[in-house]
């Protein structure tokens, strides 16, 4: 049986969060596949279950997203803090 990547499967990826802030790891960093969670909804959920570890993507591309859809995201950082 051939296995997913685990960046394509959410469950996974919020466990693998929570592990890295069990750890005392710094950061979790999530990319924008063309299959797969999306990143945004993925560092959402992840902020809810962490409270420590700094989040953010390795890749957004752009010209799949309209620019205020990017920024609005980004403004949501202050509320965790």
């Amino acid at each position: 049986m051939r296995r997913r990547a685990a960046w394509r499967d959410r469950d996974e990826q919020l466990e693998l969060a929570l592990l890295a802030e069990e750890a005392g790891w710094d950061g979790v960093f999530v990319w924008e596949a063309a299959h797969g969670p999306d990143a945004w909804s993925m560092l959402a959920a992840i902020a809810v279950r962490t409270s420590r570890v700094r989040l953010g993507t390795m890749l957004t591309p752009l010209p799949w997203r309209r620019p205020w859809k990017v920024a609005t995201p980004a403004e949501l950082r202050a509320v965790r803090r």
